[in-house]
């Protein structure tokens, strides 16, 4: 599956994640949580492609949640959400990519242990997920299950 063409790769706590040079993703490992994004709870030993993504500019990978970029600065997370790091306004586990809303295009991304991160060039970084040390750099300790903007 993954003999050529792979431009990058992300592993998280169980699994992993290439980003091709056509744009698509592909993962593999542990998927308790849907992390892998083919719209199952089945581990895969071998990569599977994520279902309804392309055009993909960058991923990164939290502890067990993925997150895509895509060229035109739309955010997609999937994966474990017990604690907001997909950042879709629900702590529901998603085994499929969903929309995280932002305003204006992200041009970068990191995602942590159990929260996410994204920026944009003409507004303040969002960040989202957990937050019991202050992580999210929004001056509170509050568990954010949307993006909030980092404070200055």
């Amino acid at each position: 599956g993954l003999s050529s063409g792979v431009a990058h790769i992300e592993v998280g706590l169980a699994h992993a994640c290439a980003r091709l040079t056509t744009g698509g993703v592909r993962c593999w490992g542990a998927n308790d949580v849907g992390q892998l994004g083919d719209g199952s709870f089945i581990q895969r030993n071998s990569p599977v492609a994520v279902s309804i993504l392309t055009g993909i500019a960058t991923i990164d990978i939290g502890w067990n949640h993925t997150c895509a970029l895509t060229a035109t600065g739309e955010l997609h997370c999937w994966g474990a959400n017990e604690l907001g790091q997909l950042g879709d306004g629900t702590q529901t586990a998603r085994n499929t990519p969903g929309a995280v809303p932002q305003q204006g295009a992200v041009s970068m991304l990191s995602a942590g242990m159990y929260h996410t991160c994204a920026a944009a060039l003409a507004s303040a970084p969002k960040c989202w997920g957990s937050n019991d040390m202050g992580q999210l750099g929004d001056g509170t300790t509050v568990l954010r299950t949307t993006p909030v903007s980092v404070r200055e």
